[in-house]
């Protein structure tokens, strides 16, 4: 037993703050240890302690000069990785202790985008509250709402459209949350998209618009509720396929025969005219 009082002086700076250890953190830190110095991976102290929420040590390493702002060879800084895990409590402290909160690693995520994509609620609405923009785009234009809709966050979805998020926005290639939805095969977010204006004629730089991009997926009721608020019928896939072609050749033949009578106005409207 007495061998192992001693350990936490065998340990590197980076692995005590990855542990928690606060003992050995003050122990290398007193030794002469960088507080900003990098390990073979190119990661801090404070990256670690903010990765597994170490948040004591995260704050003994900031009262000793740490960047909060000094980031992996990715991109990533601590900030980031608090947010991505859900550590709310380091989020706090690496803002007030003026952490970038709009910085961008290589992907072009941010701590608000990530904080969306993993559903940590409290921690988005901290970084909007602390002046990060809700529209803030990746590298792709993929804004927090886009996020939030690919992982079924519905109730991030209702407060990121409540908060100003602009449900027609689009990304480099012209894809915009509606289509994001449809993809995602949730029709209840499609109709609350829509509710909240969203266009449904809209057409990527590819020539896909919502409708079409339903037929093709087999997207049934979102294709019903396209067709209910004005989707266009007539327009074609790369000058080519109507949505109800689309989704015959696709194999969707029960949405693609609906398809094709909402053209022709329907088997009750056809009826009256003979």
């Amino acid at each position: 037993m007495p061998m192992l009082l001693g350990l936490h002086l065998f340990k590197t700076l980076h692995e005590a703050a990855k542990e928690g250890d606060l003992r050995a953190v003050e122990s290398r830190l007193r030794k002469g240890a960088a507080v900003d110095g990098v390990d073979a991976k190119g990661c801090a102290a404070l990256y670690y302690a903010a990765r597994y929420g170490r948040w004591e040590v995260a704050a003994l390493l900031l009262n000793e000069g740490a960047d909060p702002d000094l980031a992996t060879p990715r991109g990533d800084t601590p900030l980031f990785q608090a947010a991505q895990e859900g550590h709310a409590a380091v989020v706090k402290m690496l803002l007030a202790a003026g952490a970038k909160a709009t910085a961008h690693n290589v992907k072009g995520s941010t701590p608000f985008l990530v904080s969306v994509y993993r559903g940590h609620r409290p921690i988005a609405k901290l970084l909007i509250e602390h002046g990060v923009p809700v529209d803030e785009e990746d590298n792709h234009g993929r804004t927090a709402l886009f996020a939030a809709i690919e992982k079924g966050h519905l109730d991030l979805v209702r407060e990121l459209i409540e908060l100003g998020a602009k449900v027609n926005h689009a990304t480099h290639e012209g894809v915009t949350p509606l289509m994001m939805a449809i993809r995602a095969e949730d029709p209840q977010v499609v109709k609350l998209l829509i509710e909240r204006g969203a266009e449904v004629n809209a057409v990527t730089s590819a020539g896909m618009s919502p409708l079409l991009l339903a037929a093709m997926e087999g997207r049934f009721e979102s294709a019903q509720l396209l067709v209910k608020s004005g989707a266009n019928l007539k327009q074609r896939y790369n000058h080519n396929m109507l949505p109800w072609q689309l989704a015959q050749a696709k194999g969707h033949h029960h949405l693609a025969l609906v398809l094709k009578e909402a053209i022709e106005g329907g088997p009750a409207q056809r009826k009256a005219a003979h």
